[in-house]
């Protein structure tokens, strides 16, 4: 590895460290406050060339309704990917999600199973990248 790489990763991380303590306080202050995460966020800056892949981040998370950190995070990760177009799916909307792109089987074997959260997550992330194609996150 080189070493601005190298310097540039420790710096996010001391970054990130700075986010996180100073959260400590403003969830103090502002116990209740939530950022809300948008379901869609278009791309900030358009590639010229055609990718073989579709430039689509596919996050999810329990609520769009997220803490402080975690919504610096978001900020964070659409800085680093301008060119992505951005969509988040909750864990509310997986289930929808699921039913109109999964088959039938898949919605009802996910429904009785005891880990419903974990899996529809994964299952929807599945669909949306092999439907619409793009990169899973979380």
């Amino acid at each position: 590895m080189t070493v601005h790489i190298v310097v540039a990763n420790r710096l996010i991380k001391i970054f990130g460290a700075i986010i996180k303590t100073l959260s400590y306080p403003f969830h103090a202050l502002l116990p209740n406050f939530r950022f809300t995460i948008p379901e869609y966020s278009a791309a900030k800056c358009k590639s010229k060339q055609q990718q073989k892949i579709p430039k689509v981040i596919w996050q999810t998370n329990f609520t769009n309704q997220a803490s402080f950190p975690v919504y610096i995070n978001y900020l964070f990760n659409r800085l680093m990917s301008l060119s992505y177009d951005y969509r988040y799916v909750s864990t509310e909307v997986r289930l929808e999600y699921l039913e109109a792109n999964a088959s039938p089987e898949i919605v009802t074997c996910l429904q009785t199973t005891d880990q419903w959260r974990g899996t529809s997550g994964f299952m929807a992330h599945v669909c949306a990248v092999e439907r619409r194609r793009g990169v899973y996150g979380y």
